[in-house]
């Protein structure tokens, strides 16, 4: 059985581009295997820092088991 794990990254139109290459980089160099489906590719391969950028932040929420 393969599990799959959906990651959802929103944002207005084509600002969130930085955010999609450096997911997908992040996790085709720890091996996995990455399918992604983006209604506005960013032009160009990999990822650029963009101005400012200094730290990320990850933010988990955890919500009830139904039930």
């Amino acid at each position: 059985m393969t599990v799959y794990v959906k990651i959802t990254v929103s944002g207005p139109g084509e600002c969130i581009s930085s955010e999609m290459n450096l997911l997908e980089k992040t996790l085709r160099d720890v091996g996995y295997e990455v399918e992604v489906s983006d209604e506005y590719p960013h032009p160009e391969a990999g990822f650029k820092e963009p101005n400012g950028w200094k730290k990320i932040k990850l933010v988990a929420q955890h919500l009830p088991w139904g039930g």
